[in-house]
């Protein structure tokens, strides 16, 4: 027998490298994306993956010459109060998101998930204002909004070596130390790795032609026309979802004319924000690839030179972006159908193996505790 997720005396087990993931992950806001003010989330007192995890955030600060703050560190606590931790921060410790705090790591992915979902109840934008990591790439990570970047880790390959070295009659270590590798998504701050591959690079300003403020109205008004009556079965509102494309068409024209030019320009960060919206409505994400298109037919013969090279990188990366998107909303459909499945099927077997309503409420609210 060879355990793969815990170390107990006495048998071979394989854990995480819980200490060397979360310093990867450590350094990489630090080094990238220049934060200093960080947070950590503690998980329940006495575990092992807590204490690592912790122990890397404080070698990682020293290294860095960050100084120890402890109210940026939160008390231990129990798997399911991470919400209760960023209260703390904010309502009682006053640390304003984005100056006070810059940054937040925690113990696991479903605690900075549920940190997540209270930062932004309170508005706050990940990661905009506060970035967020976490630990051991959850299922959930992937489409959570923003995806959760945090650390990977395969115990599973790790574990079926040792068992076959013992089936072979080999010494085998009781303790072993899978490796863990950062799993870079946006909740740090970074675009996705296909949004930057999509791009040509960044190119030099230069003036548009025969983009006038008259013009760019006509073209808004008609791109609009092309694009309703593809939305007629949306569950979005008609008003708002042409104000929505309206924001994508206005942030495209304000990119295009911007000196600087980013991964994360205010263009995409606007998409990004209105294709969570259209998934989370159950709409169909991939009909924003059209918006694109008819904004593409009727800005195109507009501009040339530096500046076409630029729109054109533009719309190359939306395109990913919506893909992405598609992706992680039906991975999210496909997740959430298996969970129901799994509810009908406990609630088949308690009714089964139960006589009476009372026992049978019983055990539904057993199991939901």
């Amino acid at each position: 027998m060879v355990n793969a997720a815990r170390l107990y005396e006495g048998c071979p087990g394989v854990t995480s490298d819980s200490y060397g993931g979360m310093k990867e992950l450590l350094n990489h806001l630090i080094k990238v994306h220049k934060h200093k003010k960080i947070a950590f989330i503690l998980g329940p007192e006495g575990n092992w993956v807590v204490q690592e995890r912790y122990r890397a955030y404080v070698d990682v600060l020293k290294e860095n010459q960050i100084p120890f703050d402890s109210n940026l560190v939160s008390p231990f606590s129990g798997w399911g109060e991470a919400k209760n931790a960023v209260k703390l921060f904010i309502d009682e410790r006053k640390l304003k998101p984005g100056i006070g705090i810059e940054a937040i790591a925690v113990s696991n992915d479903p605690m900075a998930i549920d940190a997540m979902e209270e930062l932004q109840s309170r508005g706050v934008k990940i990661p905009g204002d506060i970035a967020i990591i976490g630990f051991d790439d959850d299922v959930r990570s992937f489409f959570s909004s923003p995806p959760l970047t945090t650390a990977g880790y395969n115990n599973g390959n790790y574990a079926f070596e040792i068992m076959l070295d013992l089936l072979d009659g080999k010494k085998v270590p009781e303790k072993s130390v899978a490796p863990a590798w950062p799993v870079i998504r946006r909740s740090c701050g970074c675009q996705y790795r296909q949004v930057t591959e999509a791009s040509a690079g960044h190119v030099e300003y230069r003036s548009k032609q025969g983009l006038t403020d008259e013009t760019i109205n006509q073209k808004k008004n008609a791109i609009m026309e092309d694009v309703t009556k593809l939305f007629l079965d949306d569950p979005i509102n008609k008003n708002v979802l042409m104000d929505l494309i309206g924001q994508v068409i206005d942030s495209f024209f304000t990119t295009l004319n911007s000196e600087i030019k980013t991964d994360s320009s205010e263009f995409l960060l606007v998409l990004e924000k209105l294709l969570h919206e259209e998934g989370r409505g159950e709409g169909d994400v991939s009909k924003w690839q059209s918006v694109l298109s008819s904004l593409r037919n009727h800005i195109l013969p507009l501009i040339s030179g530096l500046s076409l090279s630029y729109a054109e990188d533009l719309w190359q990366q939306a395109r990913v972006l919506i893909d992405l998107s598609a992706q992680r909303e039906n991975f999210n459909r496909e997740y959430r159908d298996v969970q129901q499945s799994r509810l009908l099927m406990d609630i088949e077997t308690m009714l089964i193996t139960t006589f009476s309503v009372s026992g049978f409420l019983l055990k539904i609210f057993r199991n939901w505790e």
